[in-house]
Parts: C-alpha cells; structure tokens; sequence
C-alpha cells in the first residue's frame, strides 16, 4: 500500500509515486539472502519493514516458531528468530 493513500484525506496535494518494482512474496529469509515465491533469491544488506502509518505487520509477520508479534514488539520486530538489531 502506497503511503499516499493513507494520508490522501488529510492533505490537499497527496501524488501518488512508487519508484521501487514490486518484488514477489517473501517465501524465506535467510542469513544473507531473501527467496521470494517465484524461488528467485536475492542478497540484501538491509530489510525494512516500511508499513505506513497504519501498522499492521503484528497480523501477518510471523515469527520462525509459528507464532506472530504481538502489538507490544512495536517498533523493533526483532525476535530471536530474526537478526538483533545493532
């Protein structure tokens, strides 16, 4: 979701501009590398989680033990099944 819809009904000159090609759906994240639904894997130095103002990543960010983040890990979703921030 384009940020510029979230705040389209606040502001009076809201453009709407995605620079960034929508990737496919994230199937694992690895060490280094991400492997997306198409199997394509790619490396990435760095992954944020850019959701906008509405947060809404608690419902569907899953953590590796099959559980999801509850809204009190806002804002750091690091657990341990993912990279500790530095």
């Amino acid at each position: 979701m384009e940020i510029g819809f979230d705040i389209s009904n606040y502001e009076s000159h809201t453009t709407i501009i995605v620079r960034s090609p929508v990737l496919p759906g994230i199937l694992e994240i690895k060490e280094h590398t991400v492997v997306f639904d198409n199997e394509d894997e790619h490396q990435f130095d760095a992954i944020i989680f850019a959701t906008g103002y509405k947060n809404n990543a608690t419902k569907w960010l899953k953590i590796e033990s099959g559980g999801t983040l509850s809204p009190f890990d806002y804002p750091q979703f690091a657990k341990d099944a993912f990279p500790q921030p530095l």
